[in-house]
């Protein structure tokens, strides 16, 4: 379906229509695979390690707020998560097209997954 276009508009069988091809279709796998580790990446929680450190150390209660709603103490920039109900590191926010929060472990994902998204639309797109 997705060579549909490039074949109507190269139907020659050019060699410019080839690499048009060629391109497009390894800027889709670059999309689809980064999608794919957005999808399947877990976000990354605190670790109980971490929890069990904090609640050893009275300075260090202090130091670190807690969260009312999962009661566990927040390391910097993690946010309790409504949707999965964890609380998630370097939370950024839950992206409805993945079903999935995007957080410390696959933001580098998530970033790539757009930039290849508009590669992809603009290689579409001036081709």
């Amino acid at each position: 379906v997705t060579v549909i276009p490039y074949w109507y508009h190269f139907g020659d069988g050019s060699t410019a229509g080839t690499l048009c091809l060629l391109i497009f279709h390894v800027l889709l796998g670059l999309m689809a695979t980064s999608y794919f580790q957005v999808i399947l990446t877990d976000p990354g929680t605190v670790p109980s390690e971490w929890h069990e450190a904090i609640a050893r150390s009275e300075a260090l209660k202090r130091q670190y707020p807690q969260c009312h709603r999962s009661g566990l103490h927040k390391p910097p920039r993690s946010h309790y998560d409504p949707i999965t109900g964890r609380l998630v590191l370097n939370m950024d926010h839950f992206c409805p097209w993945t079903n999935n929060t995007i957080g410390f472990f696959n933001r580098k994902f998530f970033v790539l997954f757009l930039f290849y998204t508009s590669l992809t639309c603009g290689w579409a797109a001036a081709s």
